[in-house]
């Protein structure tokens, strides 16, 4: 095998790799994703937010934490 490929192979395992133990360990232990944009849901809480990961979303919404796939819908009912 040429050297260029391996090396390729090993990059993409490394991320594919970091990829998979961040999302195993957010819905493990029901966390926010470590490779994750913060994004606040509303104007009325700022303390309400989802943090959309590669794979996962961890939404935190009125004190209470869901970690869930990307393709699960979830509303957070924020403000009443």
């Amino acid at each position: 095998m040429k050297k260029s490929l391996k090396i390729t192979l090993i990059v993409l395992g490394v991320l594919v790799s970091v990829i998979a133990l961040d999302t195993i360990q957010a819905k493990v232990f029901n966390n926010s994703p470590i490779l994750h944009i913060r994004e606040h849901i509303n104007k009325c809480n700022k303390k309400d937010y989802i943090d959309k990961g590669i794979i996962v979303n961890h939404y935190s919404c009125n004190n209470e934490e869901k970690t869930l796939f990307k393709r699960v819908k979830y509303d957070c009912m924020v403000c009443y």
